[in-house]
């Protein structure tokens, strides 16, 4: 708290120059605060009951300083105050970003109240933390709030430099708004010092990225900043296209304050070219937006730049001059009136030099005396104000060089101090070495003797061991004569083996071969017997087929047929996958053709019950309660989803034997048209669409313990809605960080999230969510997924 309170006593010492002059602008303000005082209160006091049932964590930081915010404008030391609360716990907590972030916060609060050295030393701080921890994007902005703060003092140079530091780091994370953020205040430094050459250099480069980046206000900025170098250069014709470019764009944004301000300066360039009737259609377009959004500062000028352009075509025009002279007088009234409330003592300056010269010209003398007097002394008030303003810059730039250098001289101290410190701890070394070197050699030289006198004890040992070794070693080589015969037998034995060996890998590689061929093959009967997808294509709005094998032949399998304007499309599972999998596969479309083009059958629920008979009596399967297996567990047959959709109603009927269907609505169905019996659950829901889910019957395409008839549901659908028939395989696929399922879950919410996409889009995500998922792991299943739009 004590470095607050030494903040505070700074503030006022920097303001009490400036008392005098500024008492009435001080009480507006007052006013102005205690009005969003009492508009914004009771949300302040909502936010101080929050902090009591917050923890010290970084939740709690962000209200803290949630409420330095809203007291920034309205009550600067409770502003200071809360920013400074969560600085302490971020450090209390050890969350150095957090801390960071509090102090440039903190020093962009102090920047706005003219303490620019108190906010440089909190800058700095903020970029010591950001720079350790690597955060070059923060600590790039850090680098920008420091070249603002040396702008303000008027020491460029430094300025520049920290305005690179900050490109620098832009560059490396390639943040183009940073970028053109940066290339902006470097050209601002330099139209300070009338370098118009590079000025324009920097915001042209500012208006590059900015294009690139389609960042319309920053765009319509640079051109206006642009344009007013140009006038400073009296290139007119070029600073007219920049305003009428920065135009175009805040029209197209419906920005109504930016277009005032946009025809306000095509405006000045017409009355520069005494061009008076643009200038003036161009203040008039400017002047209601301005009133509508009270600009009070702006419309001080406005009021004047017409009254001067009124004036001077009185003295072009005398035929006229009286009814122009009225015009400028009235508005000329409106500028003074306005810089009066709002104690704006240039504009007021401004207002009665001009007002002075209109009364001259219409002979009202005495008023033009009045007002000639009023002009010189508020012109005189304005002179103290600024000397004194400019008084107190002097004197924070001294104190910010003045602090600089006390730190470097630390800074250069301490590194001598160092250094001595070093050379001591090296000295210390060297002589710790030096012993270590003397004892070690001692060390040595013992271990030389006793090494010497050991090898002669050993020596003689080894002497006596030599020769009871020889009569070893001349039994042993004969020994070695037979077992080299031995290997000899045995090496043949093995290359006999071997060639047995590479004959058979061979043989085996052939018929490898010859069976990939055959199941590449069977993969080609397998495609030719899946419907065509031109089907789908010519009675769907839109549609997918994400079908992944597990194998090179898979198990699932789907199949589609029109008959008479009812549309028939179905998606199954096969038990198995790869060879017997697809032998399944084939069975099922078979019996589908039979059934729904031969026999003209279209409803699902009895096309489910003559598929399973089918597969009972092609599989010889049987019931009998008796075993010891039942009840039992479907080895053999498949699970399926099945619709019919009438192309003219846009009636759907689905039945579904363990597999249910996914419907995507950009309105929620109406409960009262549901029957009791149907399975139609929501699932969820987003701002814009809605998932139901259709469920199935609990049994298989097979023999089971539950034999009844699948039930057909019906449900009408509407132009854009989605129907998505799946199997199980995506669902089960087991990958993510922790090796797990997918699950229904994620996969709805993907569905869901994608629900605006085209389908060639959402079978692209699905096919990208699926293969992020598995990563390296292997496919578990074979996978379909069909979504057809209506």
């Amino acid at each position: 708290m004590c470095e607050i309170l030494d903040v505070r006593i700074k503030k006022q010492l920097f303001l009490f120059p400036l008392f005098l002059y500024m008492k009435r602008l001080v009480f507006l303000l007052f006013l102005f605060a205690f009005v969003n005082y009492t508009v914004g209160q009771s949300q302040i006091e909502k936010i101080k009951l929050q902090l009591d049932s917050l923890p010290e964590d970084s939740s709690r930081i962000a209200l803290l300083r949630n409420l330095a915010s809203r007291y920034s404008k309205i009550n600067p030391d409770s502003s200071e105050y809360f920013f400074s609360e969560s600085i302490a716990l971020a450090q209390k907590i050890n969350d150095r970003d957090q801390e960071a972030q509090g102090l440039r916060l903190l020093g962009v609060l102090y920047k706005n109240q003219g303490l620019q050295d108190t906010a440089l030393i909190l800058y700095k701080a903020a970029l010591d933390i950001h720079l350790q921890n690597n955060n070059e994007i923060e600590a790039a902005y850090v680098y920008n709030n420091i070249g603002i703060v040396y702008k303000n003092l008027g020491r460029y140079e430094k300025s520049i430099e920290a305005y690179i530091k900050a490109l620098k780091l832009f560059d490396n994370k390639e943040d183009d708004r940073g970028r053109a953020l940066v290339y902006n205040n470097i050209g601002v430094v330099h139209k300070n010092q009338n370098k118009y050459d590079l000025a324009i250099e920097y915001y042209y480069k500012a208006l590059e990225v900015n294009k690139k980046g389609k960042q319309s206000d920053a765009l319509a900025s640079n051109y206006n900043n642009l344009g007013i170098v140009l006038m400073n250069l009296n290139m007119k014709d070029s600073a007219l296209s920049c305003y009428q470019a920065a135009l175009k764009i805040r029209t197209s944004e419906k920005d109504e304050p930016g277009m005032a301000d946009s025809y306000v300066l095509i405006g000045n360039v017409y009355a520069d070219r005494r061009n008076w009737t643009d200038a003036l259609q161009n203040y008039k377009k400017a002047q209601s937006p301005l009133e509508k959004h009270h600009s009070s500062f702006s419309l001080v000028h406005l009021y004047e730049n017409i009254a001067s352009v009124y004036f001077k075509m009185s003295i072009k025009q005398s035929t006229e001059s009286k009814t122009y002279l009225s015009l400028a007088e009235e508005n000329i009234q409106k500028s003074l009136k306005l810089a009066n409330e709002i104690d704006y003592i240039r504009g007021a300056v401004n207002a009665y030099q001009l007002m002075a010269k209109i009364y001259e010209s219409q002979n009202r003398y005495i008023q033009a005396v009045d007002a000639y007097k009023n002009y010189n002394l508020l012109n005189d008030s304005l002179f103290n104000i600024d000397r004194a303003s400019q008084i107190a810059m002097s004197e924070a730039k001294y104190n910010s060089e003045k602090k600089e250098l006390e730190i470097e001289k630390l800074k250069n101290e301490k590194e001598l101090q160092d250094e001595k410190i070093a050379r001591q701890a090296i000295e210390n070394r060297k002589q710790e070495i030096q012993l270590y070197a003397l004892i070690g050699g001692l060390l040595l030289l013992l271990g030389f003797v006793f090494s010497v006198l050991r090898n002669l004890k050993i020596k003689r040992k080894a002497n006596i061991l030599l020769k009871e070794q020889k009569e070893e070693i001349t039994a042993q080589n004969e020994e070695l004569n037979q077992l080299v015969e031995e290997i000899t037998a045995q090496k043949e034995e093995i290359e006999s083996q071997r060639d047995l060996v590479a004959t058979q890998k061979e043989m085996l590689q052939d018929v490898n071969l010859s069976v990939e061929k055959s199941i590449e093959y069977a993969k080609k009967i397998q495609r030719s017997i899946l419907s065509d997808e031109a089907l789908l294509q010519k009675h769907c709005s839109d549609y997918f087929v994400f079908y992944a094998p597990r194998d090179i032949v898979s198990g699932d399998f789907y199949w589609w047929a029109m008959l008479e304007g009812q549309l028939i499309i179905t998606a199954a599972d096969s038990t198995g996958h790869g060879v017997p999998g697809a032998f399944m596969s084939m069975l099922g479309i078979s019996y589908l053709r039979e059934i729904v083009i031969k026999e003209y059958i279209v409803h699902p629920g009895v096309i489910l019950r003559k598929m399973r008979k089918e597969i009972i009596t092609t599989l010889k399967q049987k019931i009998d309660k008796t075993s010891e297996n039942w009840p039992l567990t479907v080895k053999d047959g498949m699970d399926m989803a099945l619709i019919c959709i009438d192309t003219a109603t846009k009636k759907m009927l689905y039945a579904g034997a363990n597999n249910p269907i996914y419907i995507i609505k950009t309105k929620p169905i109406k409960e009262t048209i549901l029957n009791e019996n149907q399975k139609i659950n929501l699932y969820l829901y987003n701002k814009t669409h809605w998932l139901y889910e259709i469920k199935p019957d609990k049994m298989p395409i097979a023999i089971y313990e539950r034999m009844d008839r699948f039930q057909t549901q019906e449900l009408q659908l509407e132009s854009g809605d989605q129907v998505y028939l799946f199997t199980d395989g995506l669902a089960d696929q087991f990958g993510g960080p922790e090796g797990k399922k997918f699950k229904y879950k994620a996969f709805k919410n993907l569905l869901l999230e994608n629900a605006e996409k085209t389908m060639s889009e959402q079978k692209s995500n699905l096919y990208h969510a699926f293969h992020e998922w598995k990563a390296e792991l292997d496919q578990v299943d074979d996978l379909l997924v069909l979504g057809i739009k209506i």
